[in-house]
């Protein structure tokens, strides 16, 4: 069996146990419980090594791996330590376009122009009734400003960067940006291709959605709803300096964002006690339950009329940008 088969045959197995098979119950149910990746035909010699929990072989393997996220995955202890109270030199200037809501939690939106444009104006709408954050990258803050003055959102803020990057920069100094607003706030952290159902995620210093049955480091944990405080502060300042080193060094990689909450977690955690609430398939919603919080979305189908079991999630985002755009006139 290749990797692929194994994962599945163990998402089978969760479900045939009364398991969500891709969502994990508590911080302790990652890997693999019923199969061996080991026995994987063709593993990646980084991956054995990452799965035996020989961290230090893994990252002998991978440390001239620069192209690609296994050259950004680090697991020692020494530098995730030293990573704490990093100044964020070199990032551009943040401009405050309306000031961040008085409010003890916020819905922290995230994004560039274009997916504002596709995607976040949509899921602004939908998290009116919070108090909501808006960052946005590379982009004009017109339109996010006029919601805000016409009273569509009543409680937000709006802030905004010019980097002149692209998605590599944007999904990872998210996490940057948000270690500096929880110095103020709580917040939900929401993708912007995500809409609000119904809003019921739980007040915590961590959470998140774990992934079981994953082989690798960057996919046990999924970005798409965070929750963070400033309970957890050591955590989420050593996360922004992960990914605030990786910048300065011009390596940041797609999904360098999820090794960075791994890989902070997993090297500290003992020491720090640091505890993730589990986010579970109603709170990070990708069937869309009508008791669904969150209803998730991501890849290259998120809007193709050829993958039927997104078409509740299409039918509801056409509803809401219908309201949106009568809500202009």
């Amino acid at each position: 069996m290749n990797i692929n088969e194994i994962v599945e045959a163990e998402w089978a197995q969760r479900r045939a146990d009364g398991l969500p098979p891709y969502h994990s119950v508590d911080q302790n149910d990652l890997g693999f419980s019923t199969h061996d990746p080991l026995n994987a035909h063709g593993l990646n010699p980084g991956l054995q090594q990452f799965l035996k929990g020989n961290y230090e072989e893994m990252l002998d393997i991978w440390k001239y791996s620069f192209d690609n996220i296994m050259g950004c995955v680090a697991m020692d202890e020494g530098f995730i330590d030293q990573l704490a109270g990093k100044a964020f030199d070199g990032l551009p200037m943040v401009t405050h376009v309306r000031p961040v809501p008085d409010a003890e939690r916020v819905v922290y939106i995230v994004c560039d122009g274009k997916y504002w444009e596709k995607f976040g104006r949509v899921l602004a709408w939908s998290a009116r009734d919070q108090a909501v954050q808006i960052h946005l990258f590379d982009a004009d803050p017109a339109d996010a400003a006029r919601m805000i003055d016409k009273g569509l959102l009543p409680r937000a803020g709006l802030a905004v960067e010019y980097p002149n990057a692209g998605p590599e920069y944007y999904h990872a100094v998210r996490f940057i940006r948000l270690r500096e607003l929880i110095e103020t706030t709580e917040v939900v952290m929401l993708d912007a291709d995500s809409i609000v159902n119904r809003f019921s995620i739980p007040r915590k210093a961590i959470a998140m959605r774990l992934r079981p049955a994953r082989a690798e480091p960057w996919n046990q944990f999924n970005a798409s709803v965070v929750v963070a405080s400033n309970k957890a502060m050591p955590y989420w300042d050593r996360v922004a300096g992960y990914i605030h080193h990786y910048f300065e060094h011009g390596r940041l990689r797609w999904q360098i964002d999820q090794a960075a909450l791994f890989c902070v977690w997993k090297t500290l955690r003992h020491r720090y006690g640091w505890r993730i609430t589990c986010l579970d398939e109603k709170a990070v919603d990708y069937d869309y339950n009508p008791e669904g919080s969150i209803w998730n979305n991501s890849g290259s189908q998120k809007h193709q009329a050829t993958d039927p079991t997104r078409k509740p999630y299409r039918d509801r985002f056409a509803a809401l940008e219908k309201e949106l755009n009568e809500a202009y006139v």
